[in-house]
C-alpha cells in the first residue's frame, strides 16, 4: 500500500507541470532543473513520509484505547516504532519515491506511472517467488529492494517471543540489504 501512497504523491508532483502547461515558465528562470526537480522530489517526499507517520501513530495510540488488555500487548514501548520507521520506511519510501518520481518524468501522465508501478509491483513478486529456492536465498536477500526477505531470514527461527520483545540488530544481511539499496536510490 505505500508503494501506491508513494507513487501518488511523487507521480502527482512531477506530472504536475506537464499538464498545466508550467514546464515553459519554470524553465526559463534561472532555478536549475536540478535544483527545481529535486526540491520538489524532496517535498512530496517528506510530505508522504509525514502522512505515512499516522500508521505507527495510530497503531501507537490503539495500543493505548481503553478496551484494550493491557495484560495481552505487554509493555508498550515506543522504541519498536521508531526503529522500523528509520530501518524500513524511509529506505523505501525513498527509493520508492526516487524510481517513481524519475518514470512520471519521463511518462508525463499519471497513467502510465500508474502501469509503471503495477509492473514493478509485478516484478518485485515474481522475482520474490522466483528466489523461494533455499539455494538463492543469499542474492534473494540482497536483490529484494525493501529488505523484507532479510528480515524474514534473521527472524525465521526466533520464537514468538522474541519477535514480541527484541528488535532486529542492524548488522549483517540486513545492514548490507539497506546500504545497497539506498546507494542504488
Amino acid at each position: 500500500i505505500g508503494m501506491f501512497l508513494v507513487a501518488n504523491f511523487v507521480g502527482g508532483t512531477a506530472v504536475r507541470d506537464y499538464q498545466h502547461k508550467f514546464d515553459g515558465i519554470h524553465f526559463s528562470t534561472p532555478v536549475t532543473d536540478a535544483q527545481y526537480l529535486w526540491g520538489r522530489f524532496a517535498g512530496c517526499v517528506l510530505f508522504a513520509l509525514f502522512v505515512f507517520l499516522a500508521v505507527p501513530l495510530g497503531t501507537l495510540i490503539g495500543s493505548f484505547w481503553p478496551t484494550v488488555d493491557p495484560e495481552r500487548l505487554g509493555a508498550t514501548q515506543l522504541v519498536p516504532y521508531l526503529w522500523s520507521y528509520l530501518l524500513f520506511v524511509i529506505p523505501n519510501f525513498l527509493f520508492c519515491g526516487v524510481l517513481f518520481y524519475a518514470f512520471a518524468l519521463k511518462a508525463r501522465t499519471m497513467m502510465l506511472m500508474y502501469v509503471g508501478v503495477v509492473a514493478f509491483y509485478m516484478l518485485y513478486e515474481m522475482t520474490g517467488l522466483m528466489f523461494d529456492n533455499p539455494d538463492l536465498r543469499s542474492i534473494a536477500i540482497l536483490l529484494d529492494p525493501f529488505g523484507f526477505g532479510a528480515f524474514s531470514e534473521i527472524t525465521r527461527y526466533w520464537t514468538p517471543h522474541e519477535r514480541n520483545t527484541q528488535l532486529v540488530a542492524f548488522e549483517g544481511a540486513l545492514l548490507t540489504n539497506r546500504l545497497l539499496w539506498l546507494s542504488v536510490t
